[in-house]
């Protein structure tokens, strides 16, 4: 789905548009639902410079992200160990025989991906807590947007939540017609992984990082 689809796509889930089941909306847990709210307060092409927003955004991610972390299981010891040292030799010995089959294995491994999620939500948590303090310079606030922004680009959380059971495989909707059907299997997807982190990425940088570094 395009840049701008998801946008929309997100926006009309916010609202409830009519014809699609109640309970599709209803399904979404508390924290995404206030942040998929806040996001499309902002129109598409709205570059206002909104520190109130800003702050309500931050709030928002902070509480989403907090809400997401706590479902992601941690890894024991035992599998951090096999992570660490997998990618350890992985990276001292590439082209090694079976090299590809192993990075495979490690890639798609739950552990891989409960680790994976744990930072990214972890991280967000941190720098989404730090944008809530009143008189952070322009710069640093800045500088802290655009961190966040980049843990929500590209696919890799949806990836990684399939592998970890935090969404389901396939419940993701390839077309705005989806959306408008109604499916069931969207059910799945309390969190909504499918479309809030490239909604992230693209409100962090159009409503955030560019207003404020043109008021700089």
């Amino acid at each position: 789905m395009s840049r701008l689809a998801t946008i929309i796509a997100v926006f009309c889930l916010s609202l409830g548009p009519p014809g699609v089941r109640a309970e599709i909306f209803d399904n979404r847990s508390r924290e995404a639902a206030a942040l998929q709210k806040v996001l499309a307060g902002k129109g598409i092409t709205d570059s206002t410079d909104d520190p109130k927003w800003r702050a309500f955004l931050a709030t928002a991610l902070h509480q989403y992200c907090d809400s997401v972390l706590v479902q992601v299981p941690r890894n024991t010891p035992e599998d951090d160990r096999w992570l660490n040292d997998e990618n350890l030799d992985l990276g001292q010995n590439p082209g090694a025989q079976g090299w590809e089959q192993r990075f495979e294995r490690v890639l798609n491994s739950v552990e891989n991906a409960r680790d994976g999620l744990r930072r990214v939500f972890s991280e967000c948590s941190s720098i989404s807590n730090q944008l809530t303090t009143a008189g952070l310079p322009r710069a640093s606030q800045a500088l802290l947007w655009v961190r966040l922004s980049r843990l929500f680009w590209g696919g890799e959380i949806v990836r990684l939540a399939e592998i970890v059971g935090l969404k389901s495989k396939h419940v993701c909707p390839n077309s705005l017609s989806d959306i408008f059907k109604g499916r069931a299997d969207h059910l799945v997807d309390r969190n909504a992984i499918c479309n809030l982190p490239d909604l992230i990425h693209a409100g962090i940088v159009d409503h955030a990082v560019i207003p404020l570094l043109e008021g700089m």
